[in-house]
C-alpha cells in the first residue's frame, strides 16, 4: 500500500511541475550580504535557470529535476575568478535558493541561502483533447483497406478500390462491372466513376455516406444505375 501511495504521489508532483512552465523567484537576498538581490527564473518545462536584474537577464543554466524534495539543480561549473566550483539548488516551496560552493577537486567548502521575498508561477493550459472533425476522415484510406458494403435503395452491393485507381462492383442481383476507373473528387465522399467501353453508362457521379453506409448517384452524365 506505501508503495502504490508513493507512485500516486510521484505521478502528482510530475502532474503538476509539466504544466508551470515559469517559476520566478523575485528580491532574493543572502544574510551575508543582505543589500545584494537576486531574481531567479526557473523553467521547468525547458529544465532552465537564469538569474537576471534590472538590467537584464545573465547566467542561464540547465537544470536537473529531485523529485525527493522538489528541487532543481544546476551541475558543478567552475567559478570565473577562482579555482573553485559550484551549483545552484532551487527549492520553489520554500521560495529559496541555494548556492553551493566547491573547491577545485569537487570537495565541498560552505554553502548559502538566498530567500525570496516573492514568487510568481505562471501556469501553462492543459493541452484539450481535439476531437476528431467529420472533414478530417481520410475516406480513400477507408475504402482501399477494406472491401466496401454498402446499401442503395435497401439493396446490398460491394465495391472493392484498388491503389492503381480501379475497381470491382459486385451487385445486389449478382450482376459484376469490373475494370471500372475511380477518381476521388473530394474527401467528402464524392467519386467519379469512369466504367468499361461498352456499359449502359459511360461515367457516373456518385456520393458514399459512410456514416449510414449509404451508396447513392448524382450528376449530369447518369443514364441508369445499374442494378
Amino acid at each position: 500500500m506505501k508503495k502504490l501511495l508513493g507512485i500516486v504521489v510521484l505521478g502528482l508532483i510530475y502532474c503538476n511541475i509539466g504544466y508551470s512552465d515559469n517559476i520566478k523567484l523575485i528580491d532574493c537576498t543572502v544574510k551575508q550580504a543582505p543589500k545584494n538581490t537576486l531574481n531567479f527564473s526557473l523553467n521547468t518545462k525547458s529544465k532552465e535557470l537564469s538569474k537576471f536584474d534590472d538590467s537584464g537577464t545573465f547566467g542561464n543554466q540547465k537544470v536537473n529535476y529531485n523529485p525527493g524534495n522538489n528541487s532543481y539543480y544546476t551541475n558543478l561549473e567552475t567559478l570565473k575568478h577562482t579555482k573553485g566550483k559550484y551549483k545552484w539548488i532551487v527549492y520553489p516551496d520554500e521560495n529559496s535558493v541555494k548556492f553551493e560552493h566547491y573547491s577545485k577537486k569537487e570537495k565541498f567548502i560552505s554553502e548559502s541561502y538566498w530567500i525570496c521575498k516573492n514568487k510568481f508561477v505562471e501556469i501553462a493550459e492543459k493541452p484539450k483533447k481535439q476531437e476528431p472533425k467529420d472533414n478530417d476522415i481520410d475516406y480513400l484510406e477507408i475504402l482501399l483497406n477494406n472491401e466496401i458494403v454498402l446499401s442503395e435503395g435497401g439493396k446490398k452491393h460491394t465495391m472493392q478500390f484498388f491503389p492503381n485507381g480501379k475497381m470491382n462492383a459486385t451487385y445486389a442481383n449478382g450482376e459484376t462491372d469490373n475494370d471500372i476507373t475511380w477518381v476521388q473528387i473530394d474527401n467528402n465522399g464524392n467519386f467519379e466513376f469512369i466504367y468499361p467501353k461498352g456499359s449502359r453508362f459511360p461515367k457516373t457521379y456518385e456520393k458514399v455516406d459512410f456514416d449510414k453506409m449509404i451508396w447513392h448517384a448524382w450528376g449530369i452524365d447518369i443514364v441508369k444505375k445499374k442494378i
